[in-house]
């Protein structure tokens, strides 16, 4: 019992000493205020269903709560959906320095929201306004695509995106920032070339992350090749204001002088940003891109011995995602030969470029491998077909005609072996060509017939005759703007004696007997006239009567209604039999105002004018008789 007996441990008592033992009540209170619950707001102010204003929203940006700042950017969006015009006036420059600053942010979630909300913006914006803020917005890109972290830089062309779609003229301008980092997202930089790199941190493969590189950088060109184009168009027109007078130079007055200045501004931001590239060539950039884009897509489908490019039917099979690589890989080369192509010593440097770049393009592109067809049944992993899969071109013609264009451009005529079996079955399926194809598909042939040493240049422009006079696509059209063009320059002068070309220019005036024909053609057709075809002549003149009798009824896309009335008139000098009915026929006409006021006046003055010669040159043959009779 001893030791089962709990030992009981004696405890100390404290007592606390007297007047200790009581509740102190003696402390003091202070109210807790807080700022943003009290906060009153004006009247009329803008606000969110949260009762946030805008400069609400922006302090919360950078809260260090992601749900804070998620929120902010959604009552910013709000904002800008109800009230656009009063929020984007008046906090535009604050907003675009904030919202773009989300991109570099940590969390994904915030990086799609802050490129939603700009592209938001940019739609409901002007490209003068947002010219001011687009360096700092430039700085902030260039920051996203040279992040340590690979979701910020694959955010980041998301951003280029946008940038890309709403002010691609600004873009242009800073493209020799943005094109290098592109370049390094792909590649890394040796002690001699570039060699392209793993893209091991990112969820998505190497070969779809180039894919997404190569489409921007694309995009990129294309605004960059536009812009080229739009100086050299200004500047043209701006020398063709000055009008010397008496040795004097003469400006006219403008009714938008507005307009004027705004457009000088811009040759002068172009001249700027021409001195600020320097340092950025695009040569030395097409040097160091084509071998990686090269090499690029060798890795995807490997060299084979046989040449395919000699039956058209038989061609090397790729897989969708190969097509998709293989469009950006030419259409980059394409573009970067027509921008160095407006550069000053443009000879120089495409001869350098072929020289040192020709000779492999073929090899690694076209040799036993040309042409090309996809096949969605290769791809591993295909959950369903989308609308753009059935739409998907698995004959790949694009591709296969750049290819064409490249292969004409980089090589010699004893290249062009390996496409021509391709551009002559092209002819068959003219009529399913889109507007795209046929523009470099007509580029195609106007090179092969620039070549006069080359044998088949004839076959070629008799092919392209055909086509234009029986088809009704699109090719239709770009071949006749081909055709006029020869029909226009002397230099083509060996191709007028062929039977399919003569047979074009017959079919020209039947065209003003139709119910409808564009401005172009339109225009084509009344300089082809002046050049005094006999196909063409003979033609008009068993034409005329129905083109006059059409003129009232034909439409004319594209050019007012009198304007192309009294163009198909004007064709009315240029007939060369004039029979004594057909002259009291336009003469019954003219008095019956058949025409109307202003083209009937017109032609009868070509009336008036035929008459006088033809009377002068009845007189002269007159005199000539009684000459000889004496």
């Amino acid at each position: 019992k001893k030791e089962k007996a709990k030992v009981k441990l004696k405890t100390s008592k404290t007592v606390l000493p007297k007047g200790q033992n009581l509740t102190d009540t003696n402390f003091k209170v202070k109210k807790i205020i807080i700022k943003d619950q009290v906060k009153s707001h004006e009247k009329g102010e803008l606000l969110t269903t949260k009762k946030l204003n805008v400069q609400d929203l922006l302090s919360r940006l950078g809260h260090h709560n992601v749900n804070i700042r998620k929120e902010a950017l959604e009552g910013l969006a709000e904002l800008i959906c109800s009230h656009p015009e009063q929020v984007l006036e008046s906090y535009l420059s604050i907003l675009l320095h904030n919202v773009t600053k989300s991109i570099l942010d940590f969390i994904g979630l915030i990086r799609k929201e802050a490129i939603k909300l700009l592209s938001n913006i940019f739609a409901q914006t002007q490209c003068q306004l947002l010219e001011p803020f687009f360096p700092s917005m430039s700085s902030y890109l260039i920051c996203g695509l040279t992040h340590i972290d690979c979701a910020i830089r694959e955010d980041s062309l998301y951003l280029l995106d946008i940038l890309l779609k709403y002010i691609p003229k600004l873009c242009a301008k800073s493209a020799h920032k943005i094109l290098p980092v592109c370049l390094d997202l792909i590649s890394h930089k040796g002690s001699e070339s570039r060699t392209l790199s793993l893209n091991l941190d990112s969820s998505s493969t190497s070969k779809k992350w180039r894919d997404k590189v190569l489409s921007r950088i694309r995009i990129l060109l294309s605004a960059l090749n536009d812009s080229h184009d739009a100086a050299s168009f200004d500047g043209t027109c701006l020398q063709d204001e000055v009008i010397t007078q008496n040795k004097r130079k003469c400006f006219p007055s403008f009714f938008k002088i507005e307009d004027y200045i705004s457009s000088k501004l811009q040759l002068n931001c172009l001249s700027r940003s021409a001195l600020a590239v320097d340092d950025f060539s695009l040569k030395s950039f097409s040097d160091a891109m084509i071998p990686l884009l090269l090499d690029m897509f060798v890795e995807t489908v490997p060299q084979k011995e046989v040449n395919i490019g000699s039956t058209p039917d038989v061609c090397t099979v790729i897989t969708e995602e190969d097509s998709a690589i293989l469009k950006n890989i030419v259409d980059i080369v394409q573009l970067l030969w027509d921008i160095i192509a407006k550069e000053e010593n443009a000879t120089e440097k495409l001869n350098a470029l072929t020289k040192q770049q020709g000779r492999t393009v073929i090899s690694k592109l076209i040799d036993g491998k040309f042409p090309y067809a996809a096949s969605s049944q290769l791809n591993k992993k295909r959950k369903s077909i989308t609308n753009a899969d059935s739409e998907f071109d698995t004959s790949c013609k694009i591709q296969n005609l750049t290819l064409c264009k490249l292969v004409i451009l980089f090589g010699s005529g004893s290249d062009w072996h390996y496409v021509l079996p391709y551009l002559k079955n092209t002819f068959r399926m003219a009529d399913a060509l889109n507007k795209h194809e046929c523009v470099i598909f007509t580029s195609c042939i106007s090179t092969i017939c620039h070549s006069k040493q080359f044998e088949e240049s004839k076959y070629f422009l008799n092919q392209a005759s055909r086509t234009a006079i029986n088809s009704k696509g699109l090719l239709a059209n770009n071949l006749f703007l081909f055709l006029s063009n020869v029909a226009l320059d002397r230099k083509f002068e060996n191709y007028y004696n062929e039977t399919s070309f003569i047979s074009w220019l017959e079919s020209l005036p039947k065209k003003l007997t139709k119910s409808k024909i564009s401005a172009q053609f339109l225009e084509k057709i009344c300089q082809i006239s002046i050049r005094n075809y006999k196909p063409f002549s003979q033609s008009l003149d068993a034409l005329i009567e129905s083109i006059l009798d059409n003129i009232t009824r034909i439409q004319v896309d594209g050019m007012e209604k009198e304007k192309a009335e009294i163009k198909i008139a004007c064709l009315l000098y240029f007939v060369k039999e004039w029979d004594q009915e057909f002259i009291d026929d336009l003469n019954s006409a003219i008095a019956k105002n058949y025409w109307g006021h202003t083209v009937t006046g017109y032609i009868e003055d070509i009336v008036k004018l035929k008459m006088e010669s033809l009377n002068n040159i009845s007189e002269e043959v007159a005199e000539t008789d009684i000459d000889m009779e004496m």
